[in-house]
């Protein structure tokens, strides 16, 4: 293993004095020759308990809606050991979720297959025998072809890109008017006779929804009331402060009782615009407590973020906001989700969409 990673260390110090283009042809090419995936004669079966491997893309955003395609595999293969390779950031938000708590870890931005990382990486992979392998990036960087590739499973499916041969021996190629990522995902994730479960079966961490309780009393929420859970600090960033207040002003109309979600700690002027709101801030959340605080809202307002991802994937009421191309990609219609969209900039308009939305949610609630 040591003259493994010797000679890893040294193939890589080569290419690195080389230019992008050229280094990357290069490692393309080798790496084709040494992972070309073998024929598969379909139908094909895995078995009754197959060892699956899913590999999805670097951006959290675009990896938390492949959620229902993994999802739609355990669901389709209930006695499979499902592996994720993901980045750091995508882990807590499955394992807080579940049902599949089998992880690997890479780093999105290395690009390099005989890196020491990648090389350890693969080398787990490949001692692992599974018996296919999915990948659920769209555009896979060579890093992940290459993670494809040290699985060896005889199955080996993707996207049909003009990289993904010889790595993928059943490609999908989906219609251009499909643009959804949740949905091309399934598509994928089809080849295998899998398919979107009709009652979602993700779990929120009842610890989570205890240390939530506890919290909801600090802060002296009435959780007895409709909570609106806001993606306050994204549409700050996204819409202006101005913006995001008329939105919060028209909120505070109806008759929930309103929180911000910041997905991270803010600072400077964000933090003091959202004290000065003197609203109940939830910032910098676990993926658990965050899966448990969209639990027990009524509804969630949010943009293209993991927030009104998680409102999706547990079929919470969601109003979401997004410009023409973010609608396309990452706004499901469900019965549960409203999604509104912008051409260039979100302007009152959209906010007043929000208002007749909140209208018949709040309608609903109320008659149950």
């Amino acid at each position: 293993m040591k003259e493994n990673n010797t000679a890893n260390s040294f193939v890589s110090h080569l290419l690195n004095a080389l230019p992008p283009s050229m280094k990357l042809s290069i490692m393309s090419w080798v790496v084709s020759k040494r992972y070309d995936a073998p024929g598969v004669v379909l139908p094909y079966s895995l078995g009754a308990s197959p060892q699956i491997l899913v590999i999805l893309p670097p951006d959290e955003l675009a990896a938390t809606h492949q959620a229902k395609s993994c999802l739609a595999l355990a669901t389709h293969f209930p006695n499979a050991k499902i592996t994720v390779v993901c980045s750091p950031s995508v882990t807590p938000f499955f394992k807080a979720l579940g049902p599949i708590q089998n992880f690997i870890e890479y780093d999105g931005n290395n690009d390099n297959p005989f890196s020491k990382e990648l090389g350890n990486i693969g080398k787990t992979i490949h001692e692992s025998q599974f018996d296919a392998c999915v990948l659920l990036d769209p555009d896979p960087k060579l890093s992940l072809l290459y993670l494809c590739g040290k699985s060896s499973a005889p199955v080996r499916i993707g996207f049909a890109t003009s990289n993904a041969s010889p790595f993928l021996n059943m490609q999908v190629k989906p219609s251009g008017k499909l643009q959804n990522c949740a949905e091309r995902g399934l598509l994928v994730a089809s080849m295998l006779g899998a398919s979107a479960p009709k009652k979602a079966k993700w779990g929120v961490s009842k610890e989570a929804l205890a240390e939530l309780k506890l919290q909801f009393g600090e802060m002296k929420i009435d959780a007895t009331k409709h909570l609106v859970g806001v993606d306050a600090f994204y549409f700050a960033e996204a819409f202006g402060f101005s913006w995001t207040k008329s939105l919060l002003d028209t909120i505070a109309q109806s008759r929930g009782s309103c929180y911000l979600y910041v997905n991270k700690e803010p600072s400077g002027k964000a933090k003091q615009w959202l004290a000065g709101l003197q609203l109940p801030v939830f910032s910098n959340l676990s993926a658990p407590r965050s899966a448990a605080l969209v639990y027990v809202s009524s509804y969630i307002i949010a943009g293209a973020t993991t927030f009104f991802q998680l409102a999706d994937i547990l079929h919470k009421p969601v109003i979401g906001i997004f410009s023409n191309s973010q609608y396309d990609a990452y706004c499901t219609d469900s019965e549960t989700t409203r999604g509104i969209r912008f051409d260039t900039v979100a302007d009152e308009r959209v906010i007043d969409a929000v208002k007749q939305n909140i209208d018949v949610l709040t309608l609903q609630i109320e008659a149950r």
